[in-house]
């Protein structure tokens, strides 16, 4: 027998709305207690009609997406953001991967977001690495259309630079460097974006951008560089000292660990 919340779960359904608050369940039928909605809400995560994402906050699962598990989170991050009252843009290797640049398709679901860190979600589907960035901008961002409204993409050069700076938690250095094989095409010079970083991201990223012949940005970033006479002391390939200190190009960057293309 379906409840009065399942059926308004279902006329959400019919009009494209595919996530909902408990504030809003508790709006709608403020004559219930939270204890009886809460005894709803369970009957129909256990019966996969919808899932928690998040505290307070859930998914309903159509029957188009039961065999997978349910939504991916492309398609509830934005309206979970505007829940949580955070900006936020989705980065590292799933930015990448909107850029035809993830080689493969990400294991783990990455987002940026301002105020105090999330902790991370592990979803049946794929897990939501959340990142949390204290000096927000919102710059560098595109909009893209998903099947239930739009998302915040890091632009190309945005996903260069935080896939750098997060090498550690992408795979390596080879990894980005792999990645920036097939992006490095599509992005193009904004010191707008830039001036955000330090220099020992932007210096990395050249030294990288020369690896895979992406000489005309490389050559952008070393331009910047030098006119803000930030090209000393030098720094390390990989942020750790194990003990190698020559300087061999044009970075001042000593290259600590060793950087290959796939053949």
């Amino acid at each position: 027998m379906e409840t009065k919340v399942s059926i308004w779960i279902e006329q959400l359904e019919s009009k494209g709305q595919l996530t909902f608050s408990i504030d809003q369940l508790r709006q709608e039928f403020s004559g219930k207690s939270d204890k009886a909605l809460q005894q709803d809400l369970f009957r129909l995560v256990a019966k996969k009609k919808i899932q928690s994402v998040h505290r307070g906050f859930y998914t309903i699962v159509p029957l188009r997406y039961s065999n997978i598990g349910g939504l991916a989170p492309v398609l509830f991050i934005n309206p979970l953001m505007e829940y949580l009252n955070r900006k936020y843009y989705i980065s590292l290797l799933s930015a990448a991967s909107f850029h035809g640049a993830a080689h493969q398709a990400p294991q783990m679901f990455y987002v940026m977001h301002s105020g105090p860190s999330l902790r991370k979600s592990n979803r049946p589907i794929l897990p939501i690495q959340y990142l949390s960035r204290k000096n927000w901008f919102e710059t560098g961002l595109i909009r893209k259309k998903t099947e239930t409204g739009y998302v915040q993409v890091a632009n190309p050069l945005l996903t260069a630079l935080d896939l750098i700076e997060n090498h550690k938690r992408v795979g390596g250095m080879n990894r980005v460097l792999a990645i920036l094989e097939e992006l490095a095409e599509n992005c193009s010079w904004q010191e707008e974006i830039a001036c955000h970083f330090p220099h020992t991201i932007l210096r990395r990223l050249g030294f990288m951008l020369d690896i895979v012949h992406a000489e005309k940005l490389s050559n952008q970033i070393f331009q910047y560089i030098v006119e803000s006479g930030r090209f000393s002391p030098k720094i390390f390939m990989r942020p750790a000292n194990n003990g190698k200190s020559e300087v061999n190009n044009r970075w001042n960057i000593v290259e600590n660990t060793a950087l290959k293309l796939e053949e």
